[in-house]
């Protein structure tokens, strides 16, 4: 809550007392709403903001009895409805970033940054992920959370050396972070920019089976990235099943290695799997052997 007067001159006092919200995130939602006493004369204070694109507020402004001072848009004793873009940017890391100008004084700065998605599909919501500062006494001294492009920014911070760490559980679950927590220091009266990196990942699964159709249990099956380097590895289940979780975007071999029924000269089964933009099922392997060579 808010209480305000403004005095002088040969006009009549003006009384103000209203409520104010202002979202932790970029994109949210800020407001006011309040009243104005003037002379007898009481009258709404209503005033709304929002960001509509990164950096850039759309603002709503009532007043049923206006400000003394008198504007290009308006004058005095006339209810007033102001509609405007305002800017709100800060230079930081040789690029302009979303900031809030409140946030930034001579002995305080800020903290800007953005959530980087990795690869070729750009088209994700990453609003509400959580952003905490801690101090060196491991103390939450800000926070804020993401709009729908990954943005984010905490100010009033003291000059200092913080970690800035990110929440992924709003982001989406095809999303994995590389990294959720950054040191960084801030300045005074500056802006100190920072990125989270993440990238998308799914997974593939399939089935391992022998020469006659039957599923081949406890066999090994490797998953080759486009490097020639192994990724990951594990066993199938009781079943012939097998599943890889947590598996980038990219080009990859499935790979069954030499079993011990196997002669060094047989070819084994592989197949070659694109993951671009969902799980992969249905990725199948016929070995060279029958389950009952094997158990031998």
């Amino acid at each position: 809550m808010s209480l305000g007067g403004e005095f002088g001159g040969d006009l009549s006092p003006r009384y103000t007392v209203a409520v104010n919200r202002s979202s932790l995130s970029l994109g949210g939602l800020n407001w006011r709403l309040g009243l104005a006493y003037s002379d007898g004369d009481v009258g709404p204070v209503v005033g709304a903001s929002m960001q509509v694109l990164p950096g850039l507020l759309a603002r709503v402004d009532y007043q049923g009895i206006p400000s003394r001072s008198k504007n290009i848009i308006g004058g005095f004793g006339d209810d007033r409805l102001t509609i405007s873009l305002v800017s709100d940017l800060s230079f930081a890391g040789g690029k302009l970033t979303p900031a809030k100008s409140y946030g930034l004084g001579r002995e305080r700065g800020g903290i800007a940054g953005r959530i980087v998605v990795e690869g070729e599909n750009k088209d994700f919501n990453l609003a509400g992920a959580a952003i905490r500062v801690v101090d060196s006494r491991n103390k939450t001294v800000g926070g804020s959370q993401t709009d729908s492009f990954g943005n984010f920014f905490v100010g009033n911070l003291p000059e200092g050396v913080y970690v800035v760490e990110l929440d992924p559980n709003k982001l989406p679950v095809e999303l994995s972070t590389v990294k959720t927590s950054i040191v960084a220091e801030v300045a005074s009266s500056a802006v100190t920019r920072l990125n989270f990196p993440v990238r998308e990942e799914y997974g593939m699964a399939g089935k391992i089976t022998d020469t006659a159709g039957q599923a081949v249990a406890k066999v090994k099956v490797e998953l080759i990235g486009a490097d020639g380097k192994p990724v990951t590895s594990g066993m199938t289940d009781e079943f012939g099943f097998y599943r890889f979780d947590n598996v980038p975007v990219g080009k990859y071999t499935i790979q069954v290695p030499s079993q011990d029924a196997t002669a060094p000269s047989d070819n084994l089964a592989k197949r070659v799997v694109q993951i671009k933009n969902e799980f992969v099922f249905d990725q199948n392997l016929q070995l060279p052997i029958s389950a009952a060579a094997k158990k031998k």
